[in-house]
Parts: C-alpha cells; sequence; structure tokens
C-alpha cells in the first residue's frame, strides 16, 4: 500500500483513567500518540430525532500498525472520531480503524 501524498495528521486519545463516585469516567481525554493516516469517506447520512437533525458519517483511518482500542477515540481536524471497530491489513503491516461521527446539524 502506497499512501505518499495522501497522508493527514490525527491524534490518538485514550479516556481519562479518573471516575467520580457513580463509577463514571471524569477528567479529559489524554493524547495518546500523534501519526499520519490514509482516511477514506465511507458513508454520510442525516437523521431527525426528537426534532433535531443528526448527521452520521462513517470514516477509515488506515496508519501503520499500532495497537488500537475501541475505548480510544480520534481527534482529527477539531472533531472526536468514536472507533468503532479495529483490524489489520496489508500483511499486519497497518491498521485500519473504522470510525463514527455524530453531530448536530
Amino acid at each position: 500500500m502506497n499512501f505518499a501524498g495522501k497522508m493527514r495528521k490525527i491524534i490518538i486519545q485514550t479516556p481519562p483513567a479518573t471516575k467520580d463516585a457513580g463509577g463514571e469516567l471524569t477528567g479529559s481525554w489524554v493524547n495518546t500518540f500523534e501519526t499520519y493516516a490514509k482516511i477514506v469517506d465511507v458513508s454520510a447520512s442525516e437523521s431527525k430525532s426528537e426534532g433535531t437533525e443528526v448527521m452520521t458519517v462513517n470514516r477509515l483511518f488506515i496508519i501503520r500498525k499500532k495497537t488500537i482500542t475501541a475505548n480510544m477515540r480520534i481527534s482529527f481536524e477539531s472533531k472526536y472520531w468514536e472507533i468503532t471497530g479495529v483490524k489489520e491489513i496489508g500483511n499486519n503491516q497497518f491498521t485500519e480503524i473504522q470510525t463514527v461521527l455524530n453531530s448536530n446539524i
């Protein structure tokens, strides 16, 4: 796979490690590492929920092999992408990260 000239910088973040009295995670997400990714738009849709329009965007981020888990997220262009799946591709040289972004319109 040759991605030369098509890579964009992303930040992989991990959730806060602190929990409140109710067991919910509190605090800020932590920047774990920066890397470059090939970005592939998969789909986009709009829907209406309780009178609010919501846009859902599905996107793939393909990076050199790294350990990524579904509890992490991607920060890219001031938006936070929820990781929905991870798989190794290209003879395990790359990691494909499936993501979703939900936002109010």
